[in-house]
């Protein structure tokens, strides 16, 4: 019988347990996963005047897991990427709206509502989807405040192994950065590659197949095209 691919998960700890769940009840059987991540997500504390906005960006729930809202402050309302950070919004206590799913709907659906500003958007040390600037651009006053950073992570040496093994494994690439990282440790091109967006098949220019690309950029579409590769095994 053909060996049955290792899904192999490189998100941070946390988002790589839920992303392997996810994908173990849409595929309906068990499958070998292995969880190395190649990146840890770092708080960061804010060092912002909370009080002067009048609605939050959030990009990523590590963006929102830095918050801390004070008690006595009303709460704004969330423009969130996407349907589970908009949740996690709302158990938070916020109104929160679903962008879209990635940093260019996120940007069309502000645009479109045109909400009371100005806006503060939390994000990464590192951000790729310029939202800011392009919310400025169409007439928006938004600040940024660095909420978290990506520290590299060296995945242990069994990671390594299965990633420049032979044997057929699975890549779930969730963004350009965590790419870029994978290439390091030279995985075996043989190797199926899902990625979360064109951008991160664009920073994946070494694969014998062809770059499979998740209908839209959320976990559910990555896992629905991870599970299609198992039923197609």
């Amino acid at each position: 019988m053909p060996t049955t691919p290792t899904l192999v998960i490189t998100r941070p700890k946390a988002r790589a347990e839920r992303f392997a769940e996810m994908c173990r009840a849409l595929i309906g059987r068990d499958i070998p996963i292995l969880i190395a991540p190649v990146v840890e997500i770092i708080p960061m504390t804010l060092d912002v005047d909370l009080t002067r906005y009048r609605g939050l960006i959030v990009t990523s729930e590590a963006g929102l897991a830095s918050l801390h809202w004070p008690e006595q402050l009303a709460r704004p309302p969330v423009w969130a990427v996407g349907p589970h950070t908009a949740e996690l919004a709302r158990t938070a206590g916020f109104d929160a709206i679903d962008g879209g799913g990635d940093a260019n709907a996120l940007v069309d659906t502000i645009t479109g509502a045109r909400p009371n500003r100005p806006l503060l958007h939390l994000r990464g040390a590192e951000s790729r989807g310029r939202v800011q600037q392009r919310l400025e651009d169409a007439g928006f006053q938004v600040d940024s405040a660095i909420a978290y950073r990506q520290e590299d992570v060296e995945p242990d040496g069994s990671a390594i192994k299965v990633l420049q093994g032979a044997e057929p494994a699975i890549l779930p690439i969730f963004s350009p950065r965590s790419a870029e990282r994978l290439l390091k440790f030279e995985p075996n091109p043989a190797h199926r590659v899902v990625a979360m967006s064109s951008s991160v098949e664009k920073a994946w220019p070494y694969s014998l197949h062809p770059v499979i690309v998740a209908k839209s950029s959320t976990a559910i579409s990555m896992a629905e095209a991870v599970a299609a590769l198992y039923e197609g095994g």
